[in-house]
């Protein structure tokens, strides 16, 4: 049995199930464009679900953004904005379509944020945390 709890990224707590699917190198997208609908609300371009030493380096990047664009704030009754400091770019659905996991309101349990571009871009929720994300994905 493999012992989690311990990978982080950046500081950040990776969540058990994903530390999981991440060293057993199954944290891959399912086939087709169906769940990605239902879950995103969106057509995957190339979707692409970060392994393990992709994690580490796609996010020290990711840090290196600068937040000064519109969507990295939250506005009212619109996007739920993203910290950079607390967040952990788990994948994209393709060229800028990622999704992350949101430590702003958990240290624990983060909530996943993805930025949705069918009416504008905003971050908008898509699981309320990891294990639902993965149960929604895998079945």
């Amino acid at each position: 049995m493999m012992k989690t709890g311990g990978l982080q990224v950046l500081g950040l707590r990776i969540p058990p199930a994903l530390e999981v699917l991440l060293r057993e190198d199954r944290w891959i997208p399912p086939a087709g464009d169906q769940v990605f609908l239902e879950i995103f609300g969106e057509r995957p371009e190339d979707v692409h679900f970060f392994d393990l030493s992709e994690l580490l380096r796609c996010n020290e990047l990711w840090r290196e953004l600068e937040p000064f664009d519109i969507f990295w704030k939250p506005e009212e009754g619109g996007s739920l904005g993203i910290d950079l400091r607390r967040s952990v770019l788990i994948g994209v659905l393709g060229t800028d379509m990622p999704f992350v996991l949101d430590y702003r309101e958990s240290d624990m349990v983060p909530r996943v944020l993805y930025l949705a571009s069918s009416d504008g871009f905003a971050w908008v929720q898509v699981a309320s945390d990891v294990d639902d994300l993965i149960r929604r994905l895998y079945g």
